[in-house]
């Protein structure tokens, strides 16, 4: 089997970046997670939602479960490297927040 054909982690300027929405229902209706940037970076005092930059070792495809790069490309509405864009998004969203969407042996 040959190696997957990842798309560049570049189109022309623009780096290829994930982002993504943490929604919950509460008693008050749906709540979204966003955070505020700090002063002294890109963009600073923003609310965003947690992303970023796409990185070449985000493809990581046994490390998820329940999904493949074709589902994933679906999910997303790409025509490749969907695993690599989700991925990257858990990534981001640790990184910046803390927050980790990962489960080990189904805990």
């Amino acid at each position: 089997m040959e190696p997957m054909q990842l798309e560049p982690l570049q189109q022309g300027n623009i780096r290829l970046a994930a982002s993504l929405l943490l929604l919950r229902e509460s008693a008050r209706g749906p709540e979204v997670f966003m955070m505020k940037r700090p002063g002294g970076v890109d963009f600073p005092d923003l609310h965003v939602f947690p992303g970023g930059k796409l990185d070449a070792s985000d493809y990581l495809p046994d490390l998820l479960d329940g999904i493949d790069d074709a589902a994933a490309n679906r999910a997303l509405g790409v025509a490749s490297g969907g695993l690599r864009y989700w991925v990257a998004a858990i990534r981001e969203c640790f990184e910046e927040c803390g927050v980790l969407l990962a489960s080990r042996d189904g805990a």
